[in-house]
């Protein structure tokens, strides 16, 4: 399943952080720029995860929030896990960064996690970790 798909990348992948783009996704030019400058300004070292702003969109022209909950408000940051439990799902993972060391605590996720492992994913992470946010659609 997808679960074991990306647990598989997580143990191939070289660098420090994990950026996640699947086929029916786009990244705006600066996506991870914006979210390196978060990243390098985690002076403590207390962030798992950077996210950003995300708007879905169809051929058709029709455009609207990933992010059913917070509207044009700002996004959360900090401890989110709390958030996550009461809001889910309002993180795209195309739109996400995670630190791996992070993500290889977690150890795999779960083969009977079939449906949203990306959820489960974020809220592993926060249970632990802290989150910064691209206030900008990304």
């Amino acid at each position: 399943g997808i679960g074991g798909a990306r647990d598989r990348a997580f143990a191939e992948a070289q660098g420090e952080w994990l950026a996640f783009i699947d086929q029916d996704d786009l990244w705006l030019p600066g996506k991870l720029l914006a979210q390196d400058r978060l990243i390098q300004a985690d002076r403590d070292g207390v962030l798992g995860l950077v996210y950003g702003r995300t708007r879905r969109f169809a051929s058709d022209g029709w455009k609207g929030s990933f992010d059913a909950w917070h509207g044009r408000g700002p996004l959360p940051e900090g401890d989110l896990h709390a958030e996550l439990v009461r809001k889910p799902s309002f993180i795209a993972l195309s739109s996400a960064c995670v630190r791996k060391s992070a993500v290889l605590e977690l150890g795999r996720i779960p083969p009977d996690v079939r449906h949203c492992p990306d959820y489960y994913l974020f809220l592993a992470v926060t249970r632990h970790w802290r989150a910064a946010c691209v206030q900008e659609v990304i």
